[in-house]
């Protein structure tokens, strides 16, 4: 649920982030998706996520496939100052 929110800004079709997960957890993750977020000010709400899977072709070897890059609207376009 950590990356619902920010998920549905790029996938609004699933209605609620209940369904979104169900189906990420019982059609996605199996086939090898993951998923990886960027917190901020609440560590129970992503800012920003990433969906992907690592796979393999004759092609091109080993690579990295993004399904799915999105950020809520209000965290879109910041910077934040160098450490």
């Amino acid at each position: 649920m950590q990356a619902a929110a920010a998920m549905l800004t790029l996938r609004p079709r699933w209605k609620s982030g209940e369904a979104l997960v169900e189906f990420i957890d019982t059609r996605l993750r199996p086939t090898g998706y993951r998923v990886a977020g960027v917190f901020e000010d609440d560590p129970d709400a992503a800012m920003s996520v990433i969906g992907f899977r690592e796979s393999w072709s004759t092609a091109w070897g080993h690579y990295l496939y993004v399904d799915d890059v999105s950020t809520i609207e209000n965290a879109r376009g910041r910077r934040r100052s160098p450490c």
